[in-house]
């Protein structure tokens, strides 16, 4: 079985600032007016393909839950890489 590298975690601290992506949570925060829900689109990115390569040995096909989030920016990323 093969083992998967560590990946960054998506919220890490950056000169002691909360951060999501490498950027800075409070200057979102400061932009977008709360509540606001924050994600990594980049390390979504990387987890499915991680997920994907994982079972790459088996017909399957990987699916997303559309009650779970229903949000475009979200899911686009996903169909694009072969989510069903």
């Amino acid at each position: 079985m093969r083992r998967l590298a560590m990946q960054r975690p998506v919220f890490d601290y950056v000169d002691g600032e909360l951060a999501v992506g490498g950027l800075s949570v409070s200057k979102i925060a400061g932009e977008i007016p709360p509540p606001f829900y924050l994600y990594d689109v980049d390390a979504l990115r990387q987890r499915f393909v991680e997920l994907k390569e994982a079972f790459s040995g088996s017909s399957v096909l990987h699916c997303v839950a559309l009650k779970a989030n229903c949000q475009p920016a979200l899911l686009r990323p996903l169909e694009a890489l072969g989510a069903g």
